[in-house]
């Protein structure tokens, strides 16, 4: 028991530690945005400062992407099925039709297969053809 409950708190706080940094995530993109619409907005904008803006919005995605992917590695069901995701995100998996339940029945569906590709040849002798 006490097992399962250390199990709970590590998930926990590594899901806590992701709603922090995404929401200084949001904060910082939110940021980015407004100067950028600030920028385009005026007269004399220069090419490399526009592109600087740009680097700097695809950077703070990367850094979004690496967020995300550290905290699947510890908790994948907290990151597909949270209620943290921006807006868009939400509208574009509602839109799609995507529902985390149907990745469980697809990664069910290929292990299946998989056990059934490692253990028949077992079961019934069946010998590689190369021999």
């Amino acid at each position: 028991m006490v097992h399962c409950t250390l199990i709970f708190l590590l998930l926990y706080a590594c899901a806590a530690g992701f709603e922090i940094d995404y929401s200084h995530w949001v904060d910082e993109q939110k940021r980015h945005t407004a100067e950028l619409t600030s920028v385009l907005q005026g007269q004399q904008t220069s090419e490399l400062e526009l592109r600087l803006l740009v680097e700097t919005g695809l950077s703070n995605y990367e850094r979004l992407f690496r967020i995300k992917a550290a905290a699947a590695n510890a908790d994948v069901f907290y990151v597909m099925s949270g209620l943290w995701k921006t807006p868009a995100e939400r509208f574009f998996l509602w839109i799609g039709g995507f529902r985390p339940s149907d990745v469980l029945k697809d990664v069910s569906n290929l292990m299946h297969l998989l056990l059934l590709a490692r253990f028949i040849p077992h079961k019934y002798k069946i010998k590689d053809s190369k021999a």
